[in-house]
């Protein structure tokens, strides 16, 4: 329903209302309203889109709680009228009172700098429409001028005064006051401390602050079991009873609140309530946080490129060529398959170079065919990388599209294992579990680590000692035949893996530039601009921040982030997992030294390793840093001998190459129930896992 412009009527401003209403708005209502802002402006061209929704709460008396907001479907009509799907809005707020009973229709909100004439009319509407009698409107602005100190928002009501013997609504200015309850202080908090590189400083201070109490109660516990034990040893009468003792335990056990435990006691549910309202709390904060960051990787795409790249068009023929594959398969109509398949790290290189050289080769399959790229990790485990999601965030690609491990054999046995191809890119060695059996099948290979001689047959079978397998794709492919957002996944990719080019880091080649320069000129015409150099900077900045944005992650999620796995022969399984931490945050990220040995023991025993090495990197003023934790569970037989004969290896002569030094950060743990552990600072930050993994590869052969 349309709200009339209300054509030559003045939408005035008078001063502050005089109906005594105490407003109170809650941090999650500017929370709501910013992120839709957000998302409008990252998926328009308009600078500052308009956005309009609704505000819920409560009202007691003169009290006015506003505790949330949604959004509302609305257009404009040819005189700027707003029109409103009122049907929606009715059914959007019958869905929240069914939540929060006492949640009432407040009034709505708008971006913007002032109220308007047609504004005034959406308040006539809402009264009309018997959906509030006095709703009220607030404003924000989300672009306020440079130095402003206060809040940019502003709330009205609607007051009929007497003007010029006339009858008239205007808005007047309603005061209104911010409360947060600590749920809410611990969920601002997490996001007030986003930041695109994770660092010590960008910790939330209720993390630390929760992380002082953990390590208390942890004292505390640790030292009642010895109270504990002592009692229990001069119960069994192994021990003396000392009445000195005696009277200073009972000192103690006097402080403590005494409670009752147990299924049903207050004190438990209590406690059960409580701490699923941390955990809501947590998770909240942790969704919020990852949303306000791709919003944000998303909003600097666009800015550098993809805005110009016709997305949609490209997004639109990646989504129809994934669907047609997957009904054929889902209805048994395909004859054949191709599957490019990506490393078992699944990092940006692998995942883009999947998806390109599959939608070169969809054009050449037969009828029959399906072409489909295949992630190396599961998919719940892709949004781990983070510079993955927001490089396929920014051009719009549905990775549920993509085949995965725990997929792929239903694509196997739809068209039989006789009618499978394998195109391997960014490895040369078939490792997923579902296709080892199918190394045969490997007709393609692209790549440029160590040629582990495998699948001699295969033809085209490309292994370059290159910076990035991206580079190898667009050379075969060909730049000038590449979509221009393709291209752009494929440019952020080389700069990724090249860190941006830079000799220094001992990685960029010849080919690496080349295919940069060809890269920007397909970009070019479709508005990356003439000036490369700018382009290939800001991208790099944008790719980078995505990709050591680690601050959600937890130490088990960033173990499993960005892996490598091996298996020698001998049955002798071994992890190389990458994070993007140093040594002393991964410490803390874990709780502690040996709680970051537990972690690893957890994470060996899952991947069936007999020993990890933690690839560390963090960025630097000259690039990256890196430093290496080397773990053996102590599951492991001769777990310290094995330990010892690695560490040896890897600092021996032979690769002093790496200039490895040991370190304290992992020192408490150096030997636990969990296994035993070493840290190592790497003084060669151009040795990256490409060179560590055939190092390794040489240590395991020789036992």
């Amino acid at each position: 329903m349309a709200a009339s412009s209300a054509a030559g009527q003045q939408a005035t401003v008078g001063d502050e209302s005089s109906s005594a209403l105490n407003i109170v708005l809650h941090p999650a209502v500017i929370v709501s309203i910013t992120d839709h802002y957000t998302r409008a402006r990252a998926n328009t061209k308009t600078p500052r889109p308009r956005v309009v929704g609704g505000l819920v709460g409560t009202q007691r008396g003169r009290t006015i709680e506003m505790h949330s907001a949604y959004e509302l479907l609305v257009s404009e009509d040819a005189d700027g009228g707003l029109v409103f799907d009122m049907e929606f809005l009715r059914k959007k707020h019958q869905l929240i009172v069914d939540v929060q009973e006492e949640y009432q229709f407040l009034g709505w909100y708008s971006t913007g700098t002032a109220p308007s004439a047609a504004d005034l009319a959406v308040q006539t509407l809402l009264r009309e429409e018997g959906i509030n009698e006095s709703p009220l409107y607030m404003v924000l602005d989300p672009t306020p001028p440079p130095g402003t100190k206060e809040l940019p928002i502003d709330i009205y009501e609607s007051e009929l005064r007497i003007i010029d013997d006339s009858p008239t609504y205007r808005f007047v200015h309603t005061a209104y006051s911010i409360y947060s309850g600590e749920s809410e202080r611990i969920a601002v908090d997490h996001v007030a401390h986003l930041s695109s590189v994770a660092t010590a400083e960008s910790s939330s201070s209720v993390t630390t602050h929760a992380g002082g109490i953990a390590n208390a109660v942890e004292n505390l516990s640790g030292r009642l079991a010895i109270i504990l034990r002592y009692l229990k040893a001069v119960q069994a009468g192994t021990a003396e009873a000392d009445p000195r003792i005696l009277r200073m335990v009972k000192a103690v056990v006097l402080q403590l609140p005494v409670a009752t435990t147990g299924a049903g006691t207050e004190f438990d549910l209590e406690f059960v309530a409580q701490y699923n309202d941390t955990l809501l709390t947590t998770y909240l904060a942790t969704l919020t946080k990852a949303a306000s960051a791709v919003n944000n990787m998303v909003d600097k795409f666009n800015v550098v490129a993809t805005s110009d790249l016709d997305v949609a068009a490209f997004q639109s023929a990646v989504t129809e060529w994934l669907e047609t594959a997957w009904t054929a398969v889902d209805a048994a109509t395909a004859t054949s398959a191709v599957l490019v398949v990506g490393n078992e790290a699944a990092d940006v290189d692998s995942v883009v170079c999947a998806l390109a050289w599959a939608y070169t080769l969809r054009n050449k399959a037969i009828e029959g065919c399906v072409v489909l790229p295949v992630i190396g990790v599961p998919a719940a485990e892709l949004p781990l990388r983070t510079e993955v999601t927001a490089l396929l965030a920014a051009t719009c690609i549905d990775a549920s599209l993509f085949a995965y491990p725990d997929t792929v054999q239903q694509v196997v046995d739809a068209v039989g294992r006789d009618a499978v191809t394998i195109h391997l890119v960014d490895h040369n060695v078939v490792r997923m579990p579902a296709l080892v059996s199918l190394g045969s099948a490997v007709n393609a290979i692209i790549d440029h680590h160590t040629d582990e001689g495998a699948h001699d047959a295969a033809a085209p079978r490309r292994i370059e000692t290159v910076g990035s397998c991206a580079t190898l794709v667009t050379e075969m492919i060909e730049a000038g035949n590449l979509p221009p957002p393709l291209a752009f996944m494929l440019l952020a990719t080389v700069l990724v893996d090249t860190v941006n080019l830079a000799p220094e880091a001992g990685k960029v080649t010849s080919a690496d530039e080349a295919a940069t320069r060809s890269l920007c000129q397909a970009i070019a015409p479709c508005g990356g601009g003439d000036d490369h150099v700018a382009l290939v900077n800001t991208l790099f900045e944008q790719m980078q921040a995505a990709k050591f944005d680690v601050s959600a992650l937890s130490c088990a999620q960033l173990l499993a982030r960005d892996a490598k796995y091996y298996t020698t022969p001998a049955g002798l399984g071994y992890a190389i997992p990458g994070v993007f931490l140093n040594g002393a945050e991964f410490v803390v990220r874990a709780g502690g030294a040996t709680e970051l040995a537990i972690a690893l023991s957890d994470y060996a025993a899952a991947k069936h390793a007999h020993f990890v090495v933690v690839m560390l990197t963090q960025p630097s003023d000259s690039g990256v840093s890196r430093e290496m934790i080397v773990y053996v569970p102590a599951s492991t037989p001769d777990a310290s001998t094995l330990l010892n004969r690695l560490v040896d290896f890897l600092v021996s002569v032979n690769n002093s190459e790496l200039q490895l030094q040991t370190t304290a950060a992992c020192s408490d743990a150096g030997s636990t129930d969990a296994g035993v552990i070493v840290h190592l600072a790497q003084g060669n930050a151009t040795a990256s896992r490409k060179r560590i993994a055939p190092l390794l590869v040489e240590f395991t052969a020789s036992m």
